[in-house]
């Protein structure tokens, strides 16, 4: 294309445009410098009519640049106009793009079930059991089953699970984006899809109904019979597409065998570690339900072998040692639940994230003598959702720790403002055998040496674990019995107290320790040892059993063999506030009241509402010569629960210092 010079604009208001020569314009100014008076009036001419020419083109020149500017101003308008319209088009594409790409993800994604519109007889159409109508009912019964499969898992953990995205789909005609969704979810998904039929048989109804990538299931009956056959069909299907959910819902309905070959055979036929891992906990949950507690923890070890970070396995691994008495592993157990429980909470549903946690480390802290601790941390549940029963829980739970804490008022305001005061019996109608060792009443009657007490509330529970059949009895031997045997003996009973205790188990730890205490306040020195130290080499990581040989050292005048015992326990339960009032009594009979004291403080941090503590530390003050400070001490023993042979001491020095 050959260049060219751009042509000039035409002129718009109608003046000549035809340049001035500038020859002539110099003579005329030549003329006009001559100083002569009298000017030729032709240059002058001249030169008035190039001025005036000159203004003309002056304002033709600014016109003309308006206008240019003008038109400069509405061509970068229209081109940022043009750019808006492309980064709109832009972000119309991508989002386009990205809602397609979020309809393709969620049809991945999706779990659900869809139960398709049945095919049905004209004539029961017509009488309004239509095919939407029968899917509803089908829908309506795999619903209640999983409305009643009750579980801690979270939904996303399940390989098929539907999350509760249940749903009747009736066909639309058309191409729309209902019909879109519905393709993706078929082509890309993971749902599981239900359609099925009814028809008439010479025998009367047949109904068959097929789930997704499942054999048919088929029910035969009378029209009569037809919600029976609809809810035989709902479980067979729920037992092959959802195992796990179908196992809790039989454990939901007390069908607690059935719901074993279930969750038994997923073990087996499982299609990952991950689903055959869940199902060995339900394994280890339902042997636990039945009383069998050493096939619980097998199958509790199972899964946490087929998946370590299980946090289910672990916490009923933890149960499972407890109900057997085995307090050493039961702590570990307990500590590993906790710390799986809080790094993968993601395993679990969201109430149970908030609860599982803190009820887990309650039990832990138990464990530790932490008694303080665990009331504490019962007391945090109780602003958060009920999980599994924990509102009507939690009153028995703090009533119990309280009361191991010395702190029988606690205990006492609490189970009074409970739904049901008499917690020890209550928790066994309402939670099972399982509950009866929770019994307040027991430690508060010993807090007082009313034994006679302890016996009753004792013999009220275990006669309550009759009807738990196996269960109970694990419940009686292990955690009833024990104590009782050493009440007997505290009642003078001390052939009916070794009776007793000799048919508890051996691997049991409260059952060595009451052992020990039984010789001991039979005065059997040796044989009590040879129990603690047996106690002590089954789980050395608690301070119980090495405090209660510290005080038999004590009570056979070994203060010092005592105090190393004492500091034992200490470093194995540095909060088991028994353990310091204990080495303190210990020092004190040493002549040693200012240490004595120091002891004393310690523990009255953990346990300030302790009778007995506060009348020792009285008594340590007073050896030091500090009467006021002793007073103040008797004072506060006097408002707390005391032994009547403790209550004499602090009533003759508050009468002294009178």
């Amino acid at each position: 294309m050959a260049d060219h010079a751009e042509e000039p604009e035409a002129e718009q208001d109608g003046e000549s445009s035809t340049p001035v020569s500038p020859a002539a314009v110099s003579t005329a100014l030549a003329r006009a410098r001559t100083g002569n008076v009298v000017v030729d009036a032709k240059a002058g001419a001249f030169l008035d009519s190039q001025t005036r020419m000159l203004g003309v083109q002056m304002e033709h020149l600014a016109e003309q640049r308006r206008l240019n500017v003008k038109h400069l101003e509405w061509r970068l308008f229209g081109d940022r106009i043009k750019g808006a319209l492309q980064v709109l088009s832009l972000v119309a594409g991508a989002a386009v793009a990205i809602g397609i790409a979020a309809l393709v993800w969620q049809a991945h994604e999706n779990r659900g079930l869809v139960v398709q519109a049945f095919s049905v007889p004209p004539d029961m159409a017509r009488e309004g059991l239509t095919g939407e109508v029968a899917a509803t009912r089908v829908m309506d019964k795999i619903d209640e089953m999983d409305a009643k499969a009750q579980s801690v898992r979270a939904a996303a953990t399940y390989r098929r699970g539907w999350g509760g995205d249940i749903k009747v789909e009736i066909p639309s005609t058309g191409v729309s984006l209902g019909e879109l969704q519905r393709w993706l979810r078929s082509t890309l998904g993971k749902e599981t899809t239900i359609s099925g039929d009814i028809f008439r048989s010479p025998a009367g109804l047949n109904l068959t109904v097929r789930p997704s990538g499942r054999p048919a299931v088929v029910a035969s009956g009378t029209q009569g019979d037809l919600d029976v056959m609809i809810a035989k069909a709902a479980e067979e299907i729920y037992s092959a597409t959802q195992p796990y959910r179908y196992s809790k819902y039989l454990e939901s309905e007390g069908r607690i065998d059935e719901a074993l070959v279930v969750a038994r055979r997923l073990v087996i036929d499982g299609p990952e570690d991950r689903e055959r891992a869940w199902a060995a906990a339900q394994v280890s949950n339902l042997l636990e339900l039945r009383g069998d507690m050493a096939g619980g923890i097998v199958a509790a070890r199972e899964a946490l072998a087929l998946n370590r970070r299980l946090a289910l396995g672990a916490v009923n691994l933890a149960e499972g040692e407890q109900m057997l008495g085995h307090d050493g592993p039961a702590l570990r157990d307990y500590t590993l639940a906790v710390g799986l429980l809080r790094r993968h909470d993601g395993q679990i549903t969201k109430v149970a994230r908030e609860a599982m946690p803190l009820e887990n480390a309650a039990a832990a802290a138990d464990f530790a003598g932490d008694f303080p601790g665990a009331a504490a941390t019962y007391r945090r549940l109780a602003p958060l959702p009920d999980f599994q029963g924990s509102r009507e829980r939690l009153p028995g739970e703090m009533a119990f720790e309280l009361a191991q804490a010395h702190d029988a008022p606690g205990s006492r305001a609490i189970r009074a403002s409970a739904p049901d005061p008499d917690i020890d019996v209550a928790y066994a109608r309402w939670f099972g055998a399982a509950n009866l060792a929770v019994i307040p009443q027991y430690f508060e009657a010993v807090e007082v040496g009313d034994w006679n007490a302890a016996l009753a509330h004792l013999d009220r529970a275990i006669a309550a674990t009759a009807p738990f059949g196996r269960p109970g009895e694990v419940d009686r031997i292990r955690f009833l019995e024990p104590r009782r045997a050493f009440v007997l003996a505290r009642l003078g009973r001390v052939a009916q107290a070794r009776s007793a205790i000799a048919a508890t188990p051996l691997d049991c730890y409260l059952c060595v320790r009451m052992r020990g205490k039984i010789s001991a306040l039979a005065g059997d020195w040796g044989r009590a040892s040879r129990w603690f130290a047996e106690a002590i080499l089954q789980a050395p990581s608690l301070p119980l059993a090495y405090a209660d040989d510290g005080e038999m050292l004590m009570a056979d005048g070994d203060l010092g063999g005592a105090i190393a015992r004492f500091a034992q326990s200490h470093a194995a339960g540095p909060r088991y506030a028994d353990a310091l009032e204990l080495w303190g009594e210990a020092l004190l009979r040493q002549g040693k009241p200012a240490a004595a004291a120091e002891k004393f403080v310690e523990a009255a941090k953990l346990e300030p509402r302790w009778g007995r503590l506060r009348l020792m530390s009285g008594l340590a003050l007073a050896g030091q010569g500090l009467g006021s400070e002793s007073a103040g001490e008797f004072r506060a023993a006097a408002a707390l629960d005391l032994t009547p042979s403790s209550r004499a001491v602090v009533d003759r020095r508050l009468e002294a210092r009178r």
